[in-house]
This record gives C-alpha cells, sequence and structure tokens, in this order.
C-alpha cells in the first residue's frame, strides 16, 4: 500500500496572509515574492481570529497550498 501524504496543521495568528502558490518562496507556504514572471499570484487569506490551517503536503489541492 502506498504512503499517505497528509496535510500539516499550523496555528496562524489574526490576520492577513499571503500564500505562495508557485512553489518556489523561501519562506515555504508564505509568499515571498518569488513568483514574480510566472502568471500565479500568492493566494490571500483573511483569518478573523486565531486557527489551525491544513496545509497541503501533496501540491495536489486546488486550493493549493491550503489543503481541501
Amino acid at each position: 500500500m502506498p504512503d499517505r501524504v497528509t496535510p500539516t496543521a499550523v496555528v496562524l495568528h489574526q490576520g492577513r496572509y499571503q500564500l505562495c502558490r508557485c512553489g518556489r518562496s523561501s519562506r515555504g507556504w508564505f509568499c515571498d515574492g518569488s513568483h514574480l514572471g510566472t502568471g500565479l499570484l500568492p493566494r490571500d487569506l483573511v483569518l478573523t481570529k486565531e486557527s489551525t490551517v491544513a496545509m497541503c503536503t501533496c501540491r495536489r489541492s486546488h486550493r493549493f497550498p491550503l489543503c481541501y
């Protein structure tokens, strides 16, 4: 049976985040501007309270870098 890839739970504080969609960021799931020239834009995430967010580890999510 193949290994299952599971999302990583990340606790984020209230606020606005720009999440990397291109995979080039040196900050992992968080945008550092490396997407310039790729045609991709970061995914905005706005949290009104501290939350645990499921981050994708397989790169197949339709909401990448957020897990389904």
